[in-house]
């Protein structure tokens, strides 16, 4: 800064009209420089500048070379210095003559540096070695949150900047999780419109330990904004992800979207990847995913979304539940819902909890997901999942109605005890019905409390529950008050029907 003061320490030779070196250093900095003096301003011949050096380095043969290590770089600070410089509001000669003439020289960078700013990610540990080529330069870089390279176009030059990355960890990127911390406010509205055209190429995206794939990513500015035109993801499990994303400019940072389409073969090696502890078993997954929040791209939050999460899942079967990826979603948590089942349904779900599909229809808003559907039909029982769930509290306020298979064992004790035209009858009767004798054996629970920790409570016995909730019919939840939700009966009943 202007306050800061550091030992200076220059030592040149000058030959009027010919040559200018200067070698030495200013606090931690060393350079040797060697400038022409001869037609027009100064020129850069040939140089090097070392960072963190004791001693002043040795000029380079030609070009000029930037070394060394630091400790932090802030990137978008130095984009702004060099955006005002450009508009004239720095000089590097005195007022009225010509400054120093970098010319057409190569240049050559190895630099180490413990926190790279970006922006919106940082890079720990990060080494940037680049060197120039015909036209424009390449960038290796090498962090603990990613490795590859980037090929920098020319300037002026409508060919996209191509980001060639052999490995990329999306966990690391991430801020640790922290319930006290503020959802991300909108950037300004410039920010996003700076970045140039950009083809994102990753060999192996990954989430810490687990690979999710490959990734395929076009970005285009648009004089409204910025533009995700191609949105790939080949992974695990068969698993294909499609889509594309926007951001328009507008009062306090103007608006993003984003659009995917989420097919997998099986789930289960994309969910373990993602680091949800669950041992899910060769279950297709179908979903849709449309999402727009107030901001730039790098503002998402669910908590500040609005949109929508269509999702249906083939036959599975989850042997051990852990949160996982649900301290994200935080939409509801398997794990307590099978535990609380497995107490009061021993012998349905004691050897895992086993579904044929399930089928999700969430709606996102208002700082809530409201579970508008939520079925989980097994092959013994129906689980019936309506109501809300709290993204800025952290809460859950829902009820969960289970709905055991009982009409086709009523059917074939029927078919036993007075033959197998009464039990057809009896069979036909339930199915015209639609499961009456299934409603007959449904128990209801209240799920209440945080997410880490939620408090399942049995309100007992209602053959109609499922009539009403949130989530039970497609137009139930049409009219639902995201603040209401109702309240629990006095005392739990029994269910003396299927006892």
């Amino acid at each position: 800064t202007t306050a800061q003061a550091r030992p200076l320490n220059l030592a040149g030779t000058l030959l009027r009209g010919r040559s200018l070196a200067v070698r030495g250093g200013a606090g931690d900095l060393g350079l040797d420089l060697a400038f022409g003096l001869g037609d027009g301003p100064p020129r850069l011949e040939r140089g090097r500048v070392r960072l963190g050096a004791k001693e002043p380095p040795e000029a380079a043969s030609e070009g000029l070379s930037l070394e060394g290590s630091i400790a932090e770089f802030d990137l978008p600070a130095w984009v702004d210095w060099w955006s005002r410089f450009q508009k004239g509001q720095g000089r590097l000669a005195p007022k009225g003559g010509p400054g120093p003439a970098l010319g057409p020289r190569p240049l050559a960078l190895d630099l180490g540096i413990a926190r790279l700013d970006l922006g919106t990610v940082v890079l720990t540990n990060a080494r940037l070695q680049a060197a120039p080529r015909d036209p424009g330069w390449t960038v290796e870089v090498d962090s603990r949150e990613l490795t590859g390279d980037l090929v920098l176009p020319a300037p002026g030059s409508d060919v996209p900047l191509e980001l060639r990355l052999a490995r990329l960890d999306l966990a690391s990127l991430l801020p640790p999780e922290d319930p006290d911390r503020p959802s991300p406010s909108p950037r300004p509205s410039g920010d996003s419109i700076r970045l140039p055209a950009t083809d994102l190429r990753v060999a192996d995206l990954r989430w810490e330990d687990e690979s999710l794939g490959r990734l395929t990513l076009d970005l285009r500015p648009e004089p409204s904004g910025l533009r995700v035109q191609r949105i790939e993801l080949q992974g695990p499990g068969e698993t294909r992800v499609q889509g594309d994303a926007a951001w328009v400019d507008g009062p306090e940072g103007g608006r993003a979207r984003l659009t995917l389409d989420l097919r997998s073969g099986d789930t289960g090696p994309l969910m373990r990847a993602l680091d949800y502890r669950s041992v899910l078993s060769e279950a297709p997954l179908e979903s849709h995913i449309g999402l727009e929040w107030p901001g730039g791209l790098g503002s998402f939050a669910l908590a500040r979304s609005t949109g929508t999460i269509d999702l249906k899942v083939g036959a599975g079967r989850l042997l051990e539940v852990e949160p996982g990826v649900g301290r994200v979603l935080g939409i509801l948590n398997l794990g307590a819902l099978s535990r609380r089942l497995s107490l009061d349904f021993t012998d349905l779900y004691e050897q895992g909890f086993s579904f044929e599909q399930i089928l999700g229809d969430i709606r996102v808003g208002g700082g809530k997901a409201e579970l508008r559907r939520f079925e989980i039909e097994g092959p013994s029982s129906t689980i019936r999942v309506g109501g809300f769930t709290d993204l800025r509290a952290r809460t859950f306020d829902q009820t969960v109605t289970v709905e055991p298979r009982i009409g086709s064992s009523v059917a074939l004790a029927s078919a036993l005890a007075g033959g197998p035209v009464v039990g057809a009858a009896v069979y036909l009767a339930d199915k015209v019905s639609g499961g009456a004798i299934d409603k007959l054996g449904s128990y209801r629970y209240r799920v209440t409390g945080p997410w880490a920790e939620p408090e399942l409570t049995r309100l007992g016995w209602d053959p109609f529950a499922a009539q009403g909730q949130p989530g039970s019919t497609p137009g139930a939840a049409d009219t639902a008050d995201p603040g209401f939700s109702p309240p629990p009966p006095s005392r739990p009943e029994e269910n003396h029907f299927l006892e």
